[in-house]
C-alpha cells in the first residue's frame, strides 16, 4: 500500500514546488535546491538527467543519481557507487535544472522525437 499524504493537496495547486516548500522539512528542501518537481504531463525526463527520489510516505530523500534507463514506471539511475532500478510510483521525482549543458539535453530530446 502506497501512502501519499500530499496527494490531495498536490491535485489542488498548480505550483507543486510551492506545496513541497511548505510541507517538506528543511533538510530535504536544502538537498532539493535548484531542482524542480517532475510532472509527467508538463516535464520530461531524459537520459543523463540528474534526478532525486523523495519517498512519498515520509517526505525524505531516498536516492539521487543520473538517469540511465526509463521504462514506463521504472527508472534506472547511476548513483555514486551502484545502479538502482526504482518504481517511480513510490517517489516524488525532482529534476536538477540545467544551466550550461543544454546541448546534451537538446540532443537527447531530438533523438527521442525521431524515434
Amino acid at each position: 500500500m502506497n501512502i501519499d499524504p500530499l496527494e490531495s493537496i498536490l491535485k489542488i495547486y498548480k505550483d507543486k514546488n510551492k506545496v513541497f516548500e511548505e510541507y517538506l522539512d528543511d533538510e530535504t528542501l536544502e538537498k532539493l535546491n535548484n531542482k524542480i518537481y517532475f510532472e509527467e504531463k508538463e516535464n520530461d525526463i531524459y537520459l543523463n538527467d540528474n534526478i532525486t527520489f523523495v519517498k512519498k510516505n515520509t517526505g525524505k530523500i531516498y536516492k539521487s543519481g543520473k538517469v540511465i534507463s526509463i521504462d514506463t514506471f521504472r527508472i534506472t539511475i547511476k548513483t555514486s557507487n551502484n545502479y538502482l532500478n526504482l518504481d517511480s510510483s513510490y517517489y516524488y521525482i525532482f529534476i536538477k535544472q540545467k544551466t550550461n549543458k543544454t546541448k546534451n539535453r537538446d540532443f537527447y530530446k531530438a533523438l527521442l522525437n525521431n524515434l
